[in-house]
């Protein structure tokens, strides 16, 4: 924490997210989960578990939604599907290479301001061996 004149004190808040593999629980749904040591990342937005359902049968973070946000953020890094040149497991396996990118580039960390001016910082870090298309 620290003092500003204007508004008195600000208070800064860091979460740590560590990260050291994803995996592919439903390719043809485009549905991802994020461990660290074997456990599910428990987290806030974008790491937010979402419960089982008709996408998939185990708890999960992203899903086609949340990627085809990430297609358009980071195009180098998340491919679209293009069914005429490859698998669904094909294609998976080039998403978990290029979520691993912007993780390991710290491109999912972020900072947000409230109104009050006071600070959240998401410190989002890969902690693992980079993941690679073998």
């Amino acid at each position: 924490m620290h003092q500003d004149a204007k508004n008195g004190w600000i208070q800064r808040l860091t979460y740590v997210i560590e990260i050291d593999d994803i995996k592919v629980l439903h390719p043809n749904n485009g549905v991802f989960a994020f461990y660290r040591n074997n456990r599910l990342v428990r987290g806030f937005e974008p790491f937010d578990i979402k419960a089982p359902n008709e996408l998939s049968k185990r708890p999960y973070h992203f899903d086609h939604h949340n990627l085809a946000h990430l297609e358009e953020r980071f195009p180098d890094a998340i491919p679209v599907f293009d069914e005429t040149h490859e698998t669904r497991r094909a294609w998976s396996d080039r998403i978990r290479v290029g979520l691993c990118e912007i993780i390991r580039d710290g491109k999912l960390s972020f900072e947000h301001i409230d109104d009050q001016g006071n600070v959240l910082e998401a410190s989002i870090r890969w902690c693992g061996e980079a993941i690679t298309i073998d």
